[in-house]
């Protein structure tokens, strides 16, 4: 799929600022469906080109992509990065690329990497609050034991608070990454 010369302006206005584009509603209807036609033209072509390298070739870019993604997901990096970088593609692919789930893959590893930070904080606050249970238990007063229950509920709700606060902010921030993408 060659982009046509109008694509190639638009492309080259994006990353030099060069040209200059009044954006109308009837030219956005019009881009609108040229994506939409140029993202059928991939879907469609996309399993016939697949299928008509030989198996070794397939194997051989398998095999690189797979690494690649190792690479990204050890080292971190942007979706650009991944797949200019990392892939060697020029800003063509950049659509197709978003379409067949690219952006997914870099952004799955930023998320897990935060999850697995708050997940060991959280995790951390629980080992704390079990060992002073520890503690206090063994105290054997029992209206030491009901003020720590209750401190207990109130962490647990504070963390849960935190939580939510935390997965809202997370799906801010992967909503402004798509879109800035």
């Amino acid at each position: 799929m060659k982009p046509n010369e109008k694509d190639e302006a638009l492309l080259r206005a994006a990353q030099t600022g060069e040209g200059l584009i009044t954006l109308t509603p009837d030219l956005m209807n019009r881009m609108r469906d040229v994506l939409n036609e140029r993202t059928r033209e991939f879907q469609d072509d996309l399993p016939k080109l697949v299928e008509a390298c030989p198996y070794y070739m397939r194997l051989a870019v398998t095999a690189h992509v797979i690494e690649q993604v190792v690479k990204v997901a050890q080292e971190g990096g942007s979706f650009r990065n991944f797949i200019y970088d990392l892939l060697g593609f020029e800003p063509d692919a950049y659509v197709p690329l978003y379409l067949a789930g690219g952006m997914t893959i870099t952004n799955e590893f930023v998320i897990s990497e935060a999850c697995e930070e708050q997940d060991a904080e959280i995790y951390h606050t629980i080992l704390e609050l079990a060992n002073e249970l520890d503690h206090r238990l063994d105290e054997g007063a029992p209206n030491k034991r009901r003020s720590f229950l209750l401190d207990i509920g109130l962490r647990v709700h504070e963390l849960s608070k935190a939580l939510q606060n935390e997965q809202e902010k997370r799906r801010r921030v992967e909503g402004e990454l798509a879109a800035m993408q």
